[in-house]
Formats: C-alpha cells, structure tokens, sequence
C-alpha cells in the first residue's frame, strides 16, 4: 500500500514539474508536448531485454554429452531460442549442477515469450550459485517485464553488494527505480552508472529519457547529443534526441534527428511518424542558436 501511495506522489510531482514548464505556452502546444511526454514515458529505456554482458557467454569449460553447452549456445546466439530452449533443457537433465546451464535456459525461455520458467531457471541458477550476478540481473529484467518491481529491486540490490562498482548494476537500479515511479532516484543511479563507465550509453540514454519525463528537456538534450556523439549508428538514440529537441521546440534539429534515425533504420515507425510531425515547423522563437557538438560537452555525470 505506502508503495502505491508513494509512486502516487511521486506522479503528481513529476506531472507539477511538467506542467509548469509547459505552462507558458498555448493549449493546443501544451496538449502535443503532454502526448510526447506521454510517449517518452512509453519508450523502453534499455537495450535487448536479455544482456549476457556481451554477446558470448562461457561457462569455462564445455562439457561433451548428449546435448553440448556450445551446440546450445550456439541455437541461442543465432537466435533460434525455441530450439535454444530444448536444447538447453536436455543438457540441464544431464548437468543439472551447473548454474550455467540453467541460466541459459533462464534466457532462452524468456526470449521465447515464457517467463515464468525463465523466472524459475534464473533462480535454479542462484540457488546452485549465489554469486551469479548475470542471473541475479537478468531475473530482475524478468521481473520487469513482469510489472513486478519490488522483486527486481530485491535482486538488484543483493547484486550490487556483491559488485558495488557494476555500471550494469546501477544503470539497472535506474531502470527499477522507474518503474516504482522514482524519477529522481533513478537519475541519481543513471549518473552512478555513468560515474563507475562514462560510455556506458545505455545508462546515458536511460538518462535522457529520465530527463524528459522529469521536464528537464534542456538537460535531456544535452545527455542524448553526447549519446549520440559516442554512438550515431544508433537510431534510438537518433530518435530520442529527436524527441528532446522536439519538447524544447527546436524542430529544425528534431527534424535532423528523427531523419537520421530513419536513415539508419527505414522501419523505425516511431521515427517515421515523428519526422512527419515535425519536419514542416519552425523553430519556437526566441531560442538560443542549437549548436548540438557544444552541448553534448557541457554534460557532465554530475548536474
């Protein structure tokens, strides 16, 4: 119950502070700026779901038998988790002491759409090894997308006292800290992340998303042009600035932005939709000159 109390507060905060930024401007603007808030606030702030801390995973040592750790991962890494998941399944009855096996099987069933075994493989994993800080993770991203934040919170906290100096960690805490509708913790963990891995973009791009939904549109544009300094093949990041600079009613530059991430990504349908809404405007008047390279400079992990 304090829980539903609190992010009830915290909404009505968030929202105030929202609205009284918009609160110069027309009716009619205030409505577009309040929709694309709302859509930032849909938009998911992370990468892939699964994170296996870096495309391969190894266990040590893979163990020959009636179904091999490396065939497994290898339907895994190519995408073919249903095949994953029965693979995995065949060497966890043959090996069913190794918390790897089981996490990949965690992972598999997750990317498959199940994640009630996804949940019960990653906590196989941890009770063969509480030390396993990809499973303690991971199941918190389960629990996520389970709409379960108070479960996330609890895995990601035993993890970061085990690793009190994880990027993944913080920016992850961010994560379930806005999901419980704490907007300025979650920055607070954003810039932790960033502190510990100052290209951890991710945890940049969570950042200015957090920004946004806080109304601190000037900040996120500065958060998401440096993003996008360290990674303009990426068409979120394109996107998201993008939207900043749509909020702080620079459409010229929002109209660049989305154009780029529809360039890198001719099927980002948000992208597409939002250059078709901006790409005729002006910019607001009286702002000052964009100049995007020297914002990105001015940020900092501490604002």
């Amino acid at each position: 119950m304090w829980q539903r109390q609190m992010r009830s507060v915290e909404a009505v905060v968030l929202w105030g502070a929202v609205a009284a930024s918009l609160a110069i401007i027309g009716c009619g603007e205030r409505k577009k700026k309040e929709a694309l808030v709302e859509e930032v606030g849909r938009l998911t702030p992370r990468p892939a779901s699964v994170e296996t801390g870096g495309g391969e995973v190894s266990m040590g040592t893979t163990t020959a038998g009636p179904v091999s750790f490396a065939d497994a991962q290898e339907a895994y890494n190519t995408k073919r988790f249903t095949v994953a998941v029965e693979m995995f399944k065949g060497y966890t009855e043959s090996k069913p002491e190794n918390a790897w096996g089981h996490f990949m099987l965690g992972l598999s069933a997750w990317k498959s759409g199940d994640t009630d075994q996804a949940e019960s493989e990653l906590l196989k994993a941890i009770e063969l090894d509480s030390t396993h800080l990809k499973s303690r993770y991971n199941l918190a991203r389960v629990y996520l997308d389970k709409g379960d934040g108070q479960k996330a919170a609890e895995q990601v906290e035993k993890g970061l006292t085990l690793d009190s100096a994880s990027s993944e960690g913080f920016r992850l805490q961010g994560r379930v800290r806005e999901e419980l509708g704490m907007f300025p913790e979650a920055e607070e963990s954003y810039r932790h992340a960033l502190e510990i891995d100052g290209k951890d973009v991710w945890a940049m791009n969570n950042l200015g998303l957090n920004l946004v939904r806080q109304g601190k549109f000037e900040r996120a544009v500065s958060v998401l042009a440096r993003v996008t300094q360290l990674k303009p093949e990426n068409p979120t990041f394109q996107n998201n600035l993008g939207m900043a600079l749509e909020l702080s009613g620079y459409f010229t530059g929002a109209t660049k932005a989305y154009q780029s991430a529809v360039t890198l990504d001719g099927s980002h349908q948000k992208a597409i939709d939002n250059l078709a809404r901006v790409e005729k405007l002006e910019d607001k008047a009286g702002l000052p000159v964009l100049d995007l390279e020297a914002l990105a400079k001015t940020f900092t992990t501490r604002q």
